[in-house]
C-alpha cells in the first residue's frame, strides 16, 4: 500500500495537466476572428480614404471650372458694355454729324440772307440814287445789273451750299448705316461668340460629369474587387487557421491518450508487480507463522 501511494501522485498529478492542455488551443479561435475583423476594417478604411481623396480631386476641378465660367460670365458682360459704348459713341458721331449738317446749312442760309439784304439794301440805295440823278441813271442800272449778277451768283452759291449740305447728309446717312450695320454685325458676332462659348463650356461641363461618373464607378468597382479580394484572402486565411488548429487539437488529444494509455499501463503494470509482491510478502509472512507455531 505504501508503494501505491508513493507511485500513484505522479501519473494523477501529469494527467490533469494533459487535460487542461487544450485550453490555450481552443482560445485561438476568437483571437483569429478578431484579428480578422481589424484587417477587414483596416482594408475598408483604407478604401474609404481612397475614394475621399479622388471626391476631394472631382471637387477641386468642378471648383476650377466654375471658376473659368465665372470669368467666362465676366469676358461676356465687358463684351456687352463694350457693345454698348459702341452704340453710344456711334449715337453720338451721328448726332455730332447732324448738329454739324445743320451749323453749316443754317450758316450757308444766314450767309445768303445778310447778302441778300445787302444787295437789298444796296438796290435801294441805287434806286435812291437814280431817282435823285437822272444822269446817274445808267450807272444805276449797270449797278443794278451788277447787283442782279452778284445776287444770281448768290443764288447759285446758296444752292451749291444746299447741294453740298444735302451731299454731307446723304454721306454721313451713308456712314451711319455702316456704322449701324458694323455694330449689327458685331453684336451678331458677338452673339455667335456666346453661344459657341456657351455650347463649349455645356460640353466640356457633361463631359467632366460623365469622366466623374466614369471614374467613380470605376474606383467603386475597383474598391469592391479589392475588398471581394480582402475578404476571400481572410477566409482562406481563416478556414487554414481553423485546418491547421483543428489538427493541433487532433494531435494533442492523440498525445494525451497516448500519455493517458502509458500511464494506465503502468499503473497496471505496477499495481500487478506491488500485488504480486504483496502476496509473496503475505506467504512469507505466512510460511514464518507457521514455523513459529511449529
Amino acid at each position: 500500500r505504501r508503494l501505491l501511494q508513493s507511485r500513484s501522485p505522479p501519473s494523477c498529478g501529469r494527467a490533469p495537466e494533459n487535460r487542461a492542455s487544450p485550453r490555450p488551443n481552443g482560445e485561438q479561435l476568437p483571437m483569429l476572428e478578431t484579428h480578422e475583423d481589424l484587417l477587414v476594417r483596416a482594408a475598408v478604411e483604407s478604401a474609404t480614404e481612397a475614394l475621399q481623396r479622388e471626391l476631394t480631386a472631382t471637387l477641386f476641378k468642378l471648383e476650377t471650372q466654375a471658376e473659368a465660367t465665372a470669368k467666362a460670365h465676366e469676358l461676356i458682360q465687358e463684351l456687352q458694355q463694350e457693345l454698348r459704348n459702341l452704340r453710344l459713341e456711334a449715337t453720338e458721331r451721328a448726332a455730332e454729324h447732324e448738329l454739324l449738317m445743320q451749323a453749316v446749312a443754317e450758316s450757308a442760309r444766314e450767309g445768303a440772307r445778310r447778302d441778300l439784304v445787302a444787295a437789298q439794301e444796296h438796290i435801294v440805295q441805287l434806286q435812291t440814287a437814280l431817282s435823285t440823278s437822272c444822269s446817274e441813271a445808267q450807272h444805276a442800272c449797270l449797278e443794278n445789273n451788277r447787283l442782279a449778277a452778284q445776287v444770281a451768283m448768290t443764288q447759285q452759291l446758296l444752292a451749291v451750299a444746299e447741294t453740298e449740305v444735302h451731299e454731307q447728309q446723304r454721306q454721313l446717312g451713308e456712314q451711319l448705316t455702316l456704322a449701324e450695320n458694323e455694330a449689327r454685325d458685331a453684336h451678331q458676332r458677338y452673339c455667335d461668340e456666346v453661344q459657341a462659348l456657351r455650347a463649349q463650356l455645356q460640353a466640356e461641363k457633361e463631359e467632366a460629369v460623365a469622366r466623374l461618373w466614369t471614374e467613380k464607378e470605376e474606383a467603386i468597382g475597383r474598391l469592391q474587387e479589392e475588398n471581394m479580394a480582402a475578404v476571400t484572402q481572410l477566409l482562406a486565411e481563416k478556414e487554414e487557421a481553423i485546418v491547421q488548429l483543428r489538427a493541433e487539437k487532433e494531435e494533442a488529444v492523440r498525445l494525451l491518450q497516448a500519455e493517458n494509455m502509458a500511464a494506465v499501463t503502468q499503473l497496471l503494470a505496477e499495481k500487478e508487480e506491488a500485488i504480486v509482491q504483496l502476496r509473496a510478502e503475505k506467504e512469507e509472512a505466512v510460511t514464518q507463522l507457521l514455523a513459529q507455531k511449529e
